[in-house]
């Protein structure tokens, strides 16, 4: 089907991370493992955001993490007695 590509509604990467109540970095690691189709720079399929926002709102989605960003970081440790809220 040539040009359907170019009639499928998109949205800003913004627009989406607001219709799924989510940020936009967990919205581009969404996009990273497929949960929804990016269309281009900053835009993704807006059919693709809604699939996933009923799937998240009836469950069928599982659970997503939407900390993946702090995922890999390190963990800060601070020595004993570091923060004993003395001054």
């Amino acid at each position: 089907m040539a040009g359907a590509h170019s009639e499928t509604q998109t949205l800003s990467s913004r627009e989406a991370a607001l219709k799924l109540g989510v940020s936009t970095a967990t919205l581009y690691n969404w996009v990273k493992q497929g949960l929804v189709e990016k269309r281009g720079h900053g835009l993704v399929c807006a059919d693709s955001v809604a699939a996933l926002k009923a799937d998240i709102e009836t469950g069928k989605a599982g659970r997503l993490d939407r900390m993946a960003n702090r995922r890999h970081s390190r963990r800060l440790e601070l020595p004993t007695g570091f923060s004993s809220g003395k001054k």
